[in-house]
């Protein structure tokens, strides 16, 4: 039984590591590529990039704190995976970028769940 709780954790922290990364080079093709990225997203208008950054790094800052089994970590990433969907559904987001969105954040919550009695452990 211990080796599947360790298992479960590992494979939190490594979607987490896969996730943090993808989070990392949106920020890179937002900064880079700013006209390219609005082009895809028609209804993000010139607030797109600042809410970009901001939802950026409201994730990896959800993602540190479910790396060091916070609970504020669980709060944050539901709040900053609502507000990603959201956002993608207001702006007109590729199908297949809100397709990933969803199924990223199905992936994580499921993960988490499975490692739910850390958080509670934590007590933070």
């Amino acid at each position: 039984m211990a080796g599947g709780t360790a298992l479960r954790a590992m494979a939190l922290r490594g979607f987490l590591l896969l996730m943090a990364a993808s989070t990392l080079n949106a920020l890179w093709l937002v900064s880079m590529h700013g006209p390219e990225v609005a082009a895809a997203f028609p209804g993000g208008g010139g607030l797109l990039r600042p809410l970009s950054l901001a939802l950026a790094l409201g994730l990896l800052a959800s993602y540190a704190g479910l790396w060091a089994w916070r609970r504020w970590g669980l709060w944050l990433a539901v709040a900053m995976s609502m507000l990603t969907i959201g956002a993608d559904i207001a702006w007109q987001a590729p199908r297949l970028h809100l397709g990933a969105a969803l199924t990223s954040t199905a992936a994580l919550f499921l993960l988490v769940a499975a490692n739910r009695h850390r958080f509670a452990a934590s007590g933070r």
